[in-house]
């Protein structure tokens, strides 16, 4: 969740047409290239940047700040565009009311499941029955 930020490719629209108070669902989402694998695979990764939970503004637009919530290393690129688009979804959805706590859920949730299937898909799930 930490790893640094990769280059941009395409960044998604921001969401609803907030006006200066502050009131979009997120600021904006791309896919970028992911962490480099030691086999030198390429992976992707959905990054979206949503505005940080509670806090009361300070004067106007994006003054509490905003989280950049990444999903996992994919190796496809369009398994991290429909990451990015489910990250949109639940922005959208809860929208002023914990959506950065519900995206990071969302994320972590694809992360588990990323790494169990690689777990699975490298055999090493069957070891020790």
């Amino acid at each position: 969740a930490d790893d640094p930020p990769a280059a941009p490719r395409e960044p998604a629209p921001a969401a609803s047409d907030g006006d200066a108070s502050g009131d979009q669902a997120f600021w904006g989402g791309t896919v970028v290239d992911g962490v480099p694998r030691t086999d030198k695979r390429p992976t992707w990764r959905a990054e979206i940047y949503v505005p940080r939970d509670g806090g009361v503004p300070l004067g106007g637009n994006r003054d509490r700040g905003g989280v950049c919530i990444r999903g996992p290393n994919r190796f496809s690129e369009d398994e991290a565009e429909a990451d990015l688009l489910e990250f949109q979804k639940v922005a959208e959805e809860y929208k002023g009311r914990g959506a950065a706590k519900e995206v990071r859920t969302v994320s972590s949730r694809l992360k588990t499941d990323f790494e169990r299937q690689k777990h699975v898909e490298s055999g090493h799930a069957d070891k020790g029955r």
